[in-house]
């Protein structure tokens, strides 16, 4: 009888589901929508810091260039400053860089 039981209880006995398994599956399926949205989150953020470097590298060349002309060469703490300005939103980075490095800022049309 002990044995009959032992096989029934743990081979053929299939519990239905419970309340406990579909909180569980619920909170996996929360846990995935929260990962899926940290990693485009991440993804935005790793864009935006590409983008920043790529400005900032635009920036200082485009200033290197104007100050070869004239024989100068860019200051640690103009390189400083143009980080600086390269966080800055977009709407006061170019007049930021107009006003400090002598820049003319043109509107471009699309």
């Amino acid at each position: 009888m002990v044995g009959g039981f032992i096989l029934y209880k743990f081979f053929l006995y299939k519990p239905k589901e419970t309340t406990f398994s579909e909180l569980y599956d619920k909170k996996i399926e929360q846990g995935k929508k929260e990962m899926q949205v940290l990693e485009d989150t991440h993804k935005e953020e790793v864009k935006k810091i590409v983008k920043a470097k790529e400005d900032f590298k635009s920036a200082v060349q485009t200033i290197e260039a104007t100050r070869k002309e004239s024989g100068e060469k860019i200051k640690k703490a103009e390189k400083k400053r143009i980080k600086e300005i390269v966080k800055m939103p977009e709407e006061d980075r170019a007049k930021a860089l107009a006003d400090e490095f002598g820049f003319e800022v043109v509107e471009a049309q699309e």
